[in-house]
């Protein structure tokens, strides 16, 4: 099965080391909120609460993010802000809350359907993850990273044709798009069809930033004859 493999902006919501846990008979239920704010207040306070998680003062920013939430309940960007801060942490029952909190209030915004994805696949809820895909696609049909990041879910389940339709679509809208070709790639060699995979492990590794590159270099050596 191919490992699943996400995008530098996908894994943005990674800080720290992760504690690997089981949630098991967690019920999330659907939410009823208030229209959010057109311009969320003090939107400053939130940049800068946004800097300081990403330079590692997780816990801190927590409890300033929890307070101004009791002031400002109905900001799509602070339950934004408040699910990575709490996916940070390992609780990712109340990231789930936080972030479809996020959704329902502002069920436009792409970051917040993606990151609710990688929450419920780091926790194994895989058919909760693609239909919080699905929702976002129907939205914007034209998501890249929603497209792609389904079709590597697909996988997990062993829908391998649904994987390659995504992925075909997502290179229609870019055909350059290398993130799209690697994902081609692994889906290739998944299918044993290998002078494919080879052809397009190639272009990534002549094309793609150096760390994508690095990938498909090692696993075309694994392809070699």
């Amino acid at each position: 099965m191919m490992k699943i493999k996400f995008t530098a902006t996908d894994i943005y919501w990674l800080v720290g080391t992760f504690c690997l846990v089981v949630l098991a008979g967690v019920l999330v239920n659907e939410l009823t909120l208030p229209g959010a704010t057109t311009q969320p207040p003090l939107s400053d306070e939130l940049r800068k609460f946004d800097q300081d998680f990403l330079a590692g003062k997780v816990i801190e920013v927590k409890d300033e993010v929890e307070q101004y939430l009791e002031e400002h309940p109905r900001v799509a960007e602070a339950h934004f802000l408040h699910g990575k801060i709490l996916a940070a942490i390992g609780d990712f029952a109340l990231a789930v809350d936080a972030l479809r909190n996020a959704i329902a209030l502002d069920p436009k915004q792409e970051s917040y359907y993606l990151l609710l994805t990688q929450v419920y696949a780091r926790i194994g809820w895989t058919e909760e993850a693609l239909a919080t895909l699905t929702k976002l696609l129907n939205n914007n049909v034209s998501s890249i990273s929603g497209l792609l990041l389904r079709a590597e879910l697909y996988v997990r389940t062993q829908r391998i044709d649904l994987a390659f339709d995504d992925v075909k679509f997502a290179l229609r809208l870019e055909p350059d798009n290398l993130d799209a070709v690697f994902t081609r790639a692994q889906l290739y060699k998944l299918n044993n069809e290998i002078d494919l995979a080879r052809q397009d492990f190639q272009r990534v590794i002549n094309e793609a930033n150096a760390v994508l590159a690095e990938d498909a270099r090692k696993i075309l050596a694994q392809l070699q004859p």
